[in-house]
């Protein structure tokens, strides 16, 4: 029965109205939980609608997003998971501050835009879009995505920092592509390694904290 409603549905070109209905839960972000911006907006699908979803991912979509998904890109695809997202960041940022730099700004970007608990079709949307973020400086700077989590990492080194610009661009690309980021939650640190030389200058509308939760993990300022 299930095979004939989703094969009229892709047949018709409509998907029924019940599918559609979605819980949106608020999922705190941080703890202690003091401020309502502190949470996240879940959208809870209903198991059919997801279902059908993977069926037509599976079927009709995952074989051409391979040709397009970029190596920055960590979510969606076989062989990859948050764990890589971290694990490239971190090798980035302790291999810039073993090579000298005095610092590394680390900025996590948020979208205004419900996630979704599920494979589902508006995460797409914005994953494939994100697969033209690049950063400014590609051969010194760190760009990396996880659906539509960006997080971006510049080392700073004397006379040298082009975080700011890489903000910049990500802000213009954003409005280019109608997309809105969530100044409220978009923050930086600053990772510094117990160097005591002075920290940079904050990035104007952004946030500085002494740590950052990226994909779930909290990461302190001197790690």
């Amino acid at each position: 029965m299930i095979t004939k409603v989703f094969n009229l549905s892709i047949e018709q070109q409509c998907v029924p109205l019940m599918w559609k209905l979605t819980n949106v839960n608020p999922l705190p972000k941080e703890s202690p939980l003091t401020e309502c911006n502190q949470l996240s907006p879940i959208s809870l699908k209903n198991i059919i609608m997801r279902l059908f979803e993977r069926v037509v991912c599976k079927q009709e979509i995952a074989s051409a997003f391979k040709s397009v998904i970029g190596r920055d890109q960590f979510a969606y695809k076989e062989g990859t998971n948050t764990t890589d997202d971290l694990t490239m960041c971190l090798h980035h940022w302790f291999k810039w501050l073993d090579e000298g730099a005095d610092s590394v700004r680390v900025i996590s970007f948020a979208y205004k835009k419900a996630r979704t608990a599920g494979y589902g079709f508006g995460s797409f949307s914005i994953f494939v879009d994100g697969y033209h973020i690049k950063p400014m400086d590609a051969q010194n700077n760190l760009l990396v995505k996880f659906a539509d989590d960006i997080t971006t990492s510049a080392p700073v080194k004397s006379g040298s920092d082009s975080a700011e610009a890489e903000v910049e661009s990500i802000q213009n690309w954003s409005e280019a592509n109608q997309m809105t980021l969530n100044v409220s939650k978009t923050w930086e640190m600053v990772v510094h390694g117990g160097s005591m030389k002075p920290l940079p200058a904050p990035i104007v509308g952004n946030e500085r904290k002494s740590w950052l939760k990226l994909l779930g993990v909290t990461f302190q300022e001197n790690p």
